[in-house]
Parts: C-alpha cells; structure tokens; sequence
C-alpha cells in the first residue's frame, strides 16, 4: 500500500490505490482518478489468466487461495475507503493487510496456504522459458531444472554461478560437482516418485519360459539334444533293427505278430 502523509484524503486514496493495483484498469471498483502502482491487467487478473487454462497444475490450489485472499483484501480496503474515523481506517486496512500477506505465502508451502510465494518456489511458475529441464525423480546429471509432473523439485547450478537464486530453496547439496537447491515440495515428489516405482516393479510382467516337452518315442529321445541323455543313439537302433531283421523276424514276425514263435506285440 503507498505510504501515506496525512489526512483523511491520503488515506483514502492510499486505499483505493491498493485496490487499483489489485483489480486492474478493467474492473468496476478501479477508479481512474487515483494512481494506479499496479498494470492494468491487476495482480488479480494476473491470477486469472493462470487459471484460465484446461489443464491443472499443481500450483492451482496455491493461485485459488491467492484469489480468495486477494478478493477478501478488496472488499476490506473498500470499506477503509468509505470509514468514517481513523479507527474504521485503520481496522479495515489492517484486515486487508492481512489477506495480502496471506496471498502472498510462504516459499516454505506448497499447498493452499502457500500463496504466489508457495507457487511460484515449487512448481513450474519458477522455470523461465527455454531454460533445460530434466525429470525430478532422477538425480540431476546438468545444469538445469528438475521437474515432475509440474512440480519444481531442484534446480542445479555451477559452483562459480555469477547469481544463484535462493528463492525456495529448503535445502542445498553439492552432487556430481554442482549445487543442488532442492525446494520445499522435493520430498513429497521424491516419495511419490519411489511408491510409483516400487507398484510399477510390482506389476511388470515376468518373462514366461516354456516347459520342455519331453519326448513320447525311444526313437525322438535317441535324438533330442536338449533332454536328459537318451537312451540310445539313433545309430545303435539302426544297428538293432538289422539285427532283429536278421534273426528275430521270421520267429516272431516283422510287426512281432508271432509266426513261428508266440506274438510278443504289446
């Protein structure tokens, strides 16, 4: 909120001046004879177009407590424009206060509660455009930033980095010669990244390996290589039917139906 000197009229127009910079050029309670700190868009219509998309990121809980909070403050500040008495001034603008330092968050939460700060830290709001990415669940191996399905999980630097951003940062690590600032959403992404994993080994699937069928003729066993050692070679059976054919056929018969001697066929 602009600093104020003196007077109800500052006070007054500090207050709608907050409420400008809040709501934008576009809206009904902007009032074009106060200054204007913010653009014409606002820092709610800022918010706006954030959410204004089909897709759903996880800073979307973040932006939506932002837009309550900010929403809140405006209705505050509107009532410090209209009070009668410095006391009603200052009970509504310091409501509203503490909206905006609501919306605005803290880079140490990433949920509701963590406002524009909260957002911004963790997700890829902080990732400028162009900038290399890599995925979160991994360990970096370059420069860049580590993301996961739209969360922020680190950003690695060179050690001789001219800037190095610390905003967000929950802890840093040196890994494979660079810095590492992991931000505060990088253990919750890091667990969802090790049970996403641990279920995705549970269910892959197992290569199947065929049973060896083993062989139903004495002949197929003499000359299948791949079972347990058959019982003779295929040569030895050549070797046995010239025998049989020689001095066993005319007794009991080529087939075994028995001629001369008893049938022996099972």
């Amino acid at each position: 909120m602009p600093r104020t000197t003196s007077g109800p009229a500052n006070y007054v127009q500090a207050a709608q001046s907050a409420i400008n910079a809040l709501v934008g050029s576009k809206d009904p309670a902007f009032d074009p004879h106060v200054p204007n700190p913010g653009d014409a868009t606002g820092s709610m219509g800022q918010v706006n177009a954030l959410l204004d998309q089909t897709a759903t990121p996880p800073y979307v809980p973040a932006l939506h407590g932002v837009q309550i909070n900010e929403l809140a403050a405006v209705a505050y500040l509107q009532e410090a424009v209209k009070a009668r008495g410095l006391n009603a001034f200052q009970t509504a603008s310091s409501s509203a206060l503490e909206n905006l330092e609501v919306a605005e968050g803290r880079t140490s939460q990433y949920d509701v509660l963590g406002g524009m700060l909260g957002a911004i830290a963790n997700t890829t709001l902080a990732v400028p455009d162009g900038a290399p990415t890599a995925n979160g669940c991994a360990a970096p191996k370059a420069v860049g930033y580590g993301i996961h399905h739209g969360w922020l999980v680190w950003h690695a630097v060179k050690p001789g980095a001219l800037s190095i951003p610390a905003t967000g940062t929950a802890s840093v690590k040196k890994e494979n010669g660079m810095l590492v600032l992991y931000t505060a959403a990088a253990p919750m992404v890091q667990h969802h990244c090790a049970t996403h994993a641990a279920a995705a080994a549970v269910v892959r699937p197992v290569a199947y390996t065929p049973p060896v069928k083993r062989p139903t003729l004495l002949i197929e066993a003499a000359a299948h290589t791949a079972a347990s050692a058959a019982l003779y070679t295929a040569a030895q059976a050549a070797s046995g039917k010239a025998v049989f054919a020689t001095n066993c056929a005319s007794c009991h018969g080529a087939n075994l139906q028995g001629v001369a001697a008893p049938a022996i066929a099972g």
